[in-house]
């Protein structure tokens, strides 16, 4: 396996069929908004993907072992927005890994974490495991309304 960057053609010749317009039409709606980039690592493909205006990650897009997930980086996501998710995706977001630089100041300082609610539980959830989600039938609609609200909230600013 060659490891180093490739072009969007070769990351989506390893997607799951069921999920290419998914990939494509995500594909086609970032690029009006961010600069994106492929890879081929060791434990996988990744499609990064960097706003615009900042040249900070917007999302990641990542295959391992074989199974579609979506990273994004939500910073402006609000409690609101996660009340809609489907129970898999919940089910995600609250497995997700502790912030540790907001629970216990023991990650960078840099690092932040991301901090919200849903129902009454509040969650303080790292910045890197937090809106990961695995690409399914059912939570793709959501990821990309996700997406399309961290987007809105960006260029607002």
């Amino acid at each position: 396996m060659a490891l180093g960057k490739i072009d969007f053609e070769h990351f989506l010749a390893n997607v799951d069929p069921e999920h290419y317009d998914f990939v494509i039409n995500l594909h086609e709606m970032l690029l009006n908004h961010s600069k994106a980039a492929f890879d081929e690592k060791k434990t996988g493909y990744l499609g990064s993907y960097k706003y615009n205006k900042t040249k900070k990650a917007l999302i990641n897009l990542l295959i391992e072992h074989g199974v579609l997930g979506v990273r994004i980086y939500g910073e402006n996501l609000e409690t609101s927005d996660l009340q809609e998710l489907t129970e898999d995706m919940t089910a995600q977001l609250i497995k997700a890994p502790v912030c540790q630089q907001l629970v216990h100041g023991k990650c960078s300082p840099k690092c932040r974490g991301y901090e919200f609610n849903i129902g009454e539980d509040f969650f303080q959830k790292c910045r890197y495991g937090c809106y990961k989600f695995t690409v399914t039938n059912e939570n793709a609609a959501h990821i990309k309304e996700l997406i399309e609200q961290e987007i809105q909230r960006r260029d607002a600013i």
